[in-house]
């Protein structure tokens, strides 16, 4: 029986336990090439901004959980996505932002690529503790961002590590969308504290 596809990676919680992790106000840049959806990977860029995390890219943020408003060429709104090409120029008032919580020292749930690699409940076992990237395949507006497991490695230079397996006792691992349970493993640090001064 097919597993149900869910969008991107969904936040579960701290690594080690206790409090949910805050989400971080971040700013998203102009004219940005991508849409952006709740459960999209991100990067934080040198310029401040977040934009779409592509596969190999060692400066993986977090993953959005909220959409912040946006301008839609009228006036600020809110959405279920950010569009892509959403303009603002330079009035700041106008930025876009999201909410992200950090890939460090958190733990999601996100989706296989493939229905190869591994096929069994033993085979997907023998994957923890090893680390993997996450593809996107965009069909605007959605990214379908996903676990490349046929990548996997005990080397320590991919987006994600691989933690556990699902929860969910009815997965069919000789499907596609097989779940599995990650935390951010080549990330950017995140900031001490959202809030400046804090």
């Amino acid at each position: 029986m097919p597993n149900p596809y869910n969008y991107g990676f969904q936040y579960l919680g701290p690594l080690g336990g206790g409090s949910p992790a805050k989400a971080v106000r971040c700013r998203v840049v102009t004219n940005s090439p991508q849409a952006l959806n709740v459960g999209d990977p991100v990067a934080l860029r040198a310029t401040g901004y977040v934009d779409l995390c592509i596969v190999n890219e060692a400066n993986l943020f977090g993953i959005i959980v909220g959409i912040g408003p946006y301008f839609d060429g009228v006036r600020m709104t809110y959405g279920n996505n950010l569009p892509l090409a959403t303009t603002y120029g330079a009035v700041v008032d106008r930025e876009s932002t999201v909410w992200v919580v950090p890939a460090a020292g958190n733990l999601f749930s996100a989706m296989c690529d493939d229905a190869v690699t591994a096929v069994t409940r033993a085979a997907y076992l023998a994957l923890i503790g090893t680390n993997v990237d996450h593809l996107v395949a965009a069909v605007p507006p959605l990214n379908h961002p996903r676990l490349d497991i046929s990548g996997f490695t005990a080397v320590a230079s991919m987006q994600w590590r691989i933690m556990d397996l699902s929860k969910d006792v009815t997965v069919d691992y000789a499907a596609v969308n097989v779940p599995l349970i990650v935390s951010g493993n080549e990330v950017a640090t995140p900031p001490a504290s959202p809030l400046a001064g804090i």
